[in-house]
This record gives C-alpha cells, structure tokens and sequence, in this order.
C-alpha cells in the first residue's frame, strides 16, 4: 500500500523541523498521540481529514521557516493564543487552515520588515558617521 503523505518519516519530521511535539501534533489533528507515533512509524497511515489537517500544519510551518523564523519560534508561535481572540494558530488549524497560514505569512512579513527598517537605519547611521 503506497504511503500518501510520507507520514511514516516521523510525523512528517516533527512537521518539517518546526520541532512541534507530538502531544501538539496530536492536538491539531484531533487524534491521540499513539496514533501519530503510529505514523510516525509506518504502522498507520492518517485518515484522509488528519492527511489534510497535516498538510495544512506542514504548508503553514514552511512558510514561518522559509520567512526565517527560528525553528522554537515557529513551534512557540503555532501553540501561543493569539490575545484578540484567545485562540491558538494550532487549535484553528482544523478548522480554518487558510486563516491560519494567511496569519503566518502576516508573522513573516512582520519580520522581514521589521528586518528591513533595521537594516535600513544601520545604513543610514553609517552614511552620516561616514558622509
């Protein structure tokens, strides 16, 4: 039987080096942790909706650490409740993964800006010692 989403890889390796537990994994998808365990190990595929949540976990991680953020800070921001709404990115992932991943890309935009004004008043700084 083909593997659909390589889960069997260590739930996805940890989803991608995003250092998630699997207690948080598990959390997500609405399952136990013996079940990502037993993906973790090839002895269960997920369910076609946990596939999907899982994915959606996935998309969501990449985008934070491709944005460059640290991997403890993906995992710290995905379990951290937002103060307006008092829900975690985790928890909404299920249920709203587009809103999610959207609020992910708001996170590494942020950065790179925040990012970027910083680079950009450390030049300005040298250019008027230097000028």
């Amino acid at each position: 039987m083909a593997r659909p989403h390589g889960y069997n890889q260590r739930a996805g390796s940890r989803i991608d080096r995003g250092r998630l537990p699997a207690s948080q994994i598990a959390r997500a998808v609405g399952v136990t942790v013996s079940a990502v365990r037993n993906w973790s190990t090839g002895q269960a595929e997920p369910r076609t909706d946990a596939a999907i949540t899982l994915d959606d976990l996935r998309a969501t991680t990449k985008a934070l650490l491709d944005g460059g953020m640290e991997p403890e800070r993906v995992a710290r921001w995905l379990i951290s409740r937002d103060p307006k709404s008092r829900q975690r990115p985790l928890d909404a992932i299920a249920s709203r993964p587009t809103e999610v991943l959207a609020a992910a890309f708001d996170e590494v935009l942020e950065k790179k800006l925040a990012d970027d004004d910083s680079e950009r008043s450390d030049t300005s700084e040298f250019a008027a010692v230097g000028g």
